[in-house]
């Protein structure tokens, strides 16, 4: 039975460790031999450990470097793990913009990307990225988006779980002469700068930020999916709801600091960028999508084009509200504080 993603990469961690502590010591051994008057007078049994530890060191390279050439290799981690990244794995300007986001999900998420499978980009009219966070309506806009825009279907493309060992330019090669969309949300865009997709696409990228003035209930939806598990109308929840005010208020951080996040990446690249909000679209009224879509240059579709709509059944129900309530309630100061910061944030 072949090894896990997990072991492999355990394995290579802990060579690679053993592999540095073991050319330290043989170094010191070899200064250790230079600084004797007489090498005939060396102690034949380190003579010995250290042709060994030789040994050691070329298999375990050996080892190595056919596991990567098989493709088991990983991609960086993040910037906590500089000596990769300057491996010309990440341009210089993509670990710029990556520097927007906090460490751990640098790294978190640069391990989750895998083995890099390059090939040429191909050539595209224009990209339209959707940046959203968790339980925002992402998947709504993105269905009225591409019935509306000839931009082909959307999807977090960009997530490493999608691209499942491809060449990110081939899933984009799909829409190659026309418009490519897809929405992302942290993952989807620190992937996308290990992949080099940003890299390739970003002067023709056009960004629109999607977020929910009711942050509560947006917690509320993402507290509640992530303990049943019902991400979903089609998914059958794996457990009972029950509510828990601790993991509402993690919601609210997660959401809060996730879409600060993608708004200073969007800044530091330089590129287009329009704020959707949720409540504004949700209601029936597609007059702002069309409105952000056309200030962003996209292609209209021609009729239906015999593209089927993809409608979306809303997942909230009365639980959700009960919750909503019972939080707003009972929130503390500090909660509110972070609330408003984040109200004060997503204001045109």
């Amino acid at each position: 039975m072949s090894d896990s993603k997990a072991q492999r990469r355990t394995r290579l961690k802990t060579s690679e460790t053993t592999l540095v502590e073991e050319t330290t010591d043989l170094a010191n051994d070899e200064r250790k031999t230079q600084d004797r008057q007489d090498p005939a007078r060396q102690d034949p049994i380190m003579a010995r450990r250290d042709k060994a530890r030789q040994e050691r060191v070329a298999a375990r390279q050996a080892e190595r470097q056919r596991e990567r050439q098989q493709g088991r290799g990983t991609a960086p981690g993040g910037r906590g793990l500089a000596t990769e990244l300057d491996k010309n794995l990440v341009a210089d300007a993509a670990k710029a913009r990556l520097k927007v986001f906090l460490d751990a999900e640098v790294e978190r998420i640069g391990k989750t990307v895998g083995t890099i499978h390059a090939a040429p980009w191909p050539r595209i009219e224009g990209c339209l990225v959707v940046l959203f966070t968790a339980r925002s309506g992402s998947t709504f806009l993105a269905r009225e988006l591409e019935y509306a825009y000839d931009i082909g279907r959307m999807g977090e493309t960009l997530n490493p779980a999608q691209v499942r060992g491809q060449a990110v330019a081939k899933i984009v090669a799909k829409r190659q002469g026309a418009w490519f969309a897809c929405k992302a949300g942290l993952e989807g865009v620190v992937a996308g700068e290990f992949y080099g997709f940003f890299e390739a696409y970003l002067e023709k990228t056009w960004f629109l930020r999607l977020v929910r003035r009711d942050i509560v209930a947006q917690a509320v939806s993402l507290a509640k999916a992530a303990q049943t598990q019902q991400w979903h109308v089609t998914d059958r929840p794996r457990r009972a709801a029950a509510y828990d005010a601790a993991r509402i208020v993690k919601a609210l951080k997660t959401i809060a600091t996730g879409d600060q996040q993608l708004t200073r990446y969007a800044k530091r690249t330089g590129r287009p960028c329009r704020t959707l909000t949720y409540e504004d679209i949700s209601g029936g009224d597609l007059s702002p999508i069309l409105a952000a879509g056309h200030l962003l240059g996209l292609p209209r579709r021609k009729g239906d084009a015999g593209v089927a709509h993809r409608s979306v059944e809303r997942m909230g129900d009365a639980i959700n509200d009960e919750w909503r309530a019972r939080f707003a309630e009972e929130m503390d100061a500090s909660t509110r504080d972070l609330i408003d910061q984040y109200l004060d944030t997503i204001q045109p």
